[in-house]
């Protein structure tokens, strides 16, 4: 799951951090709870886009180094090793729960408030980047916490300005009225 900067954070159809970042924006601004669709019990790893944009850069460098110098240097791809995933660590995968829980405290909001009338989906989509390891073992992705505040930070200097035009369009069509 990708989250970050120029995400989608459509309510019905966005990715789910995002989602759930637009609608606790949405709960606060209008004093209204923070819903989150499911239990919060489903868990999802979550990957920062600028470090997805790390990862597929440093493929593309060692790719590059493998065309130069084709008996040099290890391919990264391998058909008996299988693809490379670009994830954080299984042990980072959090719950829908534990998301929402962070959303509130860096955007401020009310707790969120689980409709367990949705599903949760699938429980668990667990998946492993050993072979990204095996390639860059240090390779550090953004903490959620950090890459939530950039997002929700990215979301809400948008947010407050698209209010801002709102409110100024509707004040300039009942000026036309007059």
């Amino acid at each position: 799951n990708i989250y970050g900067a120029n995400d989608n954070f459509d309510l019905d159809d966005g990715h789910v951090l995002a989602s759930l970042i637009r609608r606790c924006y949405d709960a606060k601004r209008d004093g209204t709870p923070f819903l989150v669709r499911g239990s919060g019990t489903a868990r999802r790893q979550f990957i920062e886009s600028r470090d997805l944009a790390h990862v597929m850069l440093r493929m593309l460098e060692q790719t590059a180094v493998r065309l130069e110098n084709p008996y040099g240097a290890t391919s990264l791809y391998d058909a008996n090793s299988g693809p490379i995933i670009a994830a954080p660590d299984p042990s980072d995968e959090v719950s829908i729960r534990d998301l929402a829980t962070m959303i509130t405290r860096h955007v401020g909001c009310g707790p969120p408030i689980f409709n367990n009338n949705f599903s949760d989906g699938v429980l668990a989509k667990t998946v492993s980047n050993a072979r990204l390891r095996s390639f860059w073992p240090k390779f550090e992705f953004t903490p959620l916490e950090v890459g939530i505040r950039h997002a929700a930070d990215w979301f809400g200097q948008r947010y407050v300005c698209a209010a801002q035009e709102k409110v100024h369009q509707l004040r300039a069509g009942r000026e036309s009225d007059l």
